[in-house]
């Protein structure tokens, strides 16, 4: 899961101030699955 978060962590200076649409979707994505993979 640390490579999920730090992957999210730099998309989030990637798209900062720029696309939050993109940056949410992603965190929906990453965190859906985290909790199905710990679920």
């Amino acid at each position: 899961m640390r490579p999920a978060i730090c992957s999210l962590l730099n998309l989030g200076k990637k798209f900062q101030g720029r696309s939050y649409d993109m940056l949410i979707s992603h965190t929906t994505i990453v965190f859906t699955r985290y909790i199905l993979i710990a679920g």
